[in-house]
């Protein structure tokens, strides 16, 4: 975090495919995702992202995790990747409690944790904050869609590769 707030993340960016970064996520939570059943929607001849793959794939890990910690076990989850304004967008979808409309402009702060979850919830409320710094260091977005009862969906986008942020 210190080193995003910093300005100093250093990028190595590379085209890297929607496809790329949602395999390495999913193999790194495999055990997790066992007993879930995860629908992946990406679409079909997606370009490349413009992207530094560790990075980007850390901020799908962070939503993987959190979908997995704030939805109930065993119930789905839904990954996506499409191309939408001329960006790369990948999103996490869960059928988790939803955010309160009131907390979703804070999901993203340093240390924020839910009412909800303030303290029964392991982990220190700082993953989503680091994911904003590095999709924001990547000429990206971040946000959440939630709705109380139905669950959360995060999303961010990249810039397509050899393309720019308008």
């Amino acid at each position: 975090m210190a080193r995003i707030e910093a300005g100093k993340l250093h990028l190595e960016k590379q085209p890297v495919t929607a496809a790329e970064l949602i395999s390495g996520a999913l193999s790194e939570f495999a055990a997790a995702l066992r007993d879930r059943r995860v629908k992946v929607n990406r679409a079909k001849d997606l370009p490349p992202a413009e992207a530094d793959r560790e990075f980007a794939e850390q901020v799908l890990k962070q939503f993987l995790e959190n979908a997995l910690k704030y939805s109930p076990a065993g119930s789905p989850l839904t990954i996506s990747a499409e191309l939408q304004s001329g960006k790369i967008v990948i999103g996490v979808a869960d059928r988790g409690p939803g955010i309160e409309e009131n907390e979703r402009s804070r999901i993203f702060d340093k240390f924020f944790r839910g009412r909800q979850h303030r303290f029964g919830t392991k982990g220190t409320g700082m993953g989503l904050a680091i994911a904003k710094g590095i999709v924001e260091a990547h000429g990206g977005r971040i946000w959440v869609e939630s709705e109380l009862g139905q669950g959360s969906a995060f999303y961010f986008s990249l810039p397509v590769s050899g393309g720019r942020e308008s």
